[in-house]
């Protein structure tokens, strides 16, 4: 395996993270950030650590960032779905329904 290409962020410690955005927008550069993205986060040695795939739903102008993550690879390989810290092989944490109305 030779990678072609990789991003990679100076830090130094454990919770240092390192990804891209993605944007579609013709505006302003103000507000060009990417409402998606995908990061590496280092949580321990030898730059162990997830994969988060993010998502920031706010109309805004910030960009995505880790506490926006809606999926995460543990470095184990676990998946947490609506988690960033699955318990099971994939984990799914879901909204409970709406409460049903009877008239």
């Amino acid at each position: 395996y030779n990678p072609v290409l990789m991003i990679s962020n100076q830090g130094g410690g454990s919770s240092d993270a390192v990804g891209m955005h993605f944007y579609v927008d013709t505006g302003a550069s103000a507000t060009r950030t990417g409402k998606g993205g995908i990061a590496y986060e280092r949580t321990t040695t030898y730059n162990r650590g997830k994969m988060h795939f993010l998502q920031d739903n706010v109309a805004d102008v910030n960009g995505a960032v880790l506490s926006n993550s809606v999926m995460a690879i543990d470095n184990d390989g676990r998946v947490g779905i609506g988690t960033t810290s699955p318990s099971q092989l994939v984990h799914a944490v879901l909204e409970a329904p709406p409460a049903a109305t009877h008239a």
